[in-house]
């Protein structure tokens, strides 16, 4: 029986997938890989359903026949949270006595207010891989809300009122240095798709302090950048290599090559070991104006790379602390075009002080980056407040 459900939500893009392909291409579940081995470790079975892909007769099915004592989702604010809200309700209505967790930034930012929404019993603050254990055990056990408070990194309601326990220390990223792929070998083949593209993590955190960025209020009062081990993310991809012959790996990273020694150290790894396997990476600006930085990592196997390009305001990118140009970014987007790596550039409209004239200059940045940069993609996304 397992004592653990892990249940990745349905979405509107994901379902809209599916109705045009029987297999979409899916991201893989990274905070439930990365969580499951601690939980494996505490001696808890774990079992987890893909609503994505799975119908949620699966869950309703589960949740009977197992009673699972904790259900965790991992939770995205905005278009996603309706349908998180009804599936948190659904666990309740068919498993009464399982305890609906909910972990991510959104709820870790946000605690009173989704612990006042019906369905939701607790929070998991920050790293979940040690709270969700201990929290776990000790609903197992049938504390009382005096040993929940015992529980570092947790938040959860009592006599009506929230209660935050003490932040908990991040978690040693290479601890684990694989996660639980075995846990989600029946979705592989969504999640690896024709290209066998799959994405790793492999830091949390940024050195940057973008103004508009979850990271300044998530990790304010710990290590704002934690790696994982140049070895341990080999560990994790000779595995992925291995066990599903991936061609191509997506490093989920805010920020690739905030320790650029780091970085360079893992590429240069990574092509000497597997040579075929092409990569993505996110990246800034000050990095790839570098002409010889992009043909390293040209030379290395990336062929795709995500820039935040924000803005074509000076004033705004002050503000945002962005720490860039505008000519500097079409120096990056020249150097990636030189050197053959496809590149997504996002733009960001809403932020406070922004004219109609600002976002008029940066349509006209996007209309520039694509002439220089042919075969680019720009997207323009709303800045939406968290906190």
């Amino acid at each position: 029986m397992p004592n653990v459900l892990l249940v990745e939500p349905p979405l509107s893009m994901q379902r809209l997938q599916k109705l045009k392909s029987r297999k979409p291409h899916l991201g893989a579940p990274l905070p439930f890989i990365y969580i499951a081995p601690y939980l494996q470790r505490a001696g808890f079975e774990v079992e987890f359903l893909d609503l994505r892909i799975s119908d949620v007769k699966h869950l309703r099915h589960c949740l009977e026949k197992t009673r699972p004592v904790v259900a965790g989702i991992s939770v995205m604010p905005g278009s996603a949270l309706p349908r998180i809200l009804h599936l948190s309700r659904l666990i309740k209505k068919w498993s009464p006595k399982t305890s609906v967790v909910w972990g991510g930034a959104f709820p870790s930012l946000h605690q009173q207010f989704c612990l006042g929404l019906p369905g939701v019993d607790y929070i998991v603050v920050g790293d979940g891989e040690e709270t969700l254990p201990e929290l776990t055990r000790c609903l197992s056990n049938g504390g009382p809300p005096s040993a929940l408070a015992a529980v570092a990194g947790l938040a959860f309601r009592n006599n009506g009122s929230t209660v935050a326990t003490e932040p908990r220390e991040p978690v040693d990223l290479d601890a684990n240095p694989i996660g639980a792929w075995k846990m989600v070998d029946r979705y592989m083949p969504y999640y690896l798709g024709p290209s066998r593209y799959i994405a790793i993590n492999t830091a949390r955190g940024c050195p940057y302090r973008c103004t508009f960025c979850y990271n300044n209020l998530l990790y304010h009062e710990h290590k704002r950048y934690r790696l994982k081990s140049v070895d341990a993310v080999m560990t994790e991809i000779d595995y992925l290599v291995e066990r599903h012959q991936i061609r191509k790996v997506q490093f989920m990273d805010d920020e690739f090559l905030g320790h650029r020694r780091r970085g360079f150290e893992l590429i240069e790894q990574l092509n000497e070991h597997h040579p075929q396997l092409k990569y993505h990476i996110a990246a800034r600006v000050q990095d790839l104006k570098e002409e010889h930085v992009v043909r390293r990592l040209a030379e290395t196997g990336c062929d795709s790379v995500f820039i935040g390009a924000e803005s074509a305001s000076p004033e705004l990118l002050e503000k945002m602390q962005k720490g860039m140009t505008t000519t500097e970014l079409i120096d990056a987007a020249r150097n990636c075009r030189r050197f053959g790596i496809k590149t997504t550039y996002s733009f960001a409209c809403g932020f406070p002080g922004e004219t109609k004239s600002d976002l008029k200059a940066t349509v006209a940045l996007a209309g520039l980056l694509r002439e220089v940069d042919t075969g680019c993609q720009c997207i323009l996304e709303i800045i939406s407040p968290v906190a």
